[in-house]
């Protein structure tokens, strides 16, 4: 497969994938604002499939580093941190804040700026 061709594969299949994230964060939140216990092993998977976005994001600039440049990683992982911090302090309520708002804009901001280079 030619470098263009896997990039564009990628870039459909975090097309495909971004909207299962971005549900996510809505799911989650609403877990745990209901004290629902389960909403930790959803958070796990939701941690793989952020995972593989930011890989998936890396890898693609890897082989071109002039594509999908508006995504900023630095400035998501910082986010990431937080939600991180919110969960270590058992701040439960910062983290469903963070999920429901911050990082579910912010994934929402990505799948528009992967659909329009897609349809370039």
């Amino acid at each position: 497969m030619e470098h263009p061709e896997l990039i564009f594969e990628t870039k459909k299949s975090c097309e495909e994938y971004l909207p299962k994230l971005i549900y996510a964060c809505d799911m989650i939140s609403q877990k745990i604002q209901s004290n629902d216990v389960e909403w930790f092993n959803t958070y796990q998977l939701f941690l793989d499939g952020l995972s593989w976005f930011i890989s998936a994001i890396q890898g693609i600039r890897k082989v071109s580093e002039n594509e999908l440049k508006e995504i900023n990683i630095e400035e998501f992982v910082i986010l990431l941190k937080e939600v991180e911090k919110a969960l270590f302090n058992k701040d439960y309520v910062m983290l469903a804040d963070l999920l429901e708002y911050e990082l579910k804009e912010k994934l929402d901001e990505y799948l528009e700026i992967i659909k329009r280079d897609i349809n370039i």
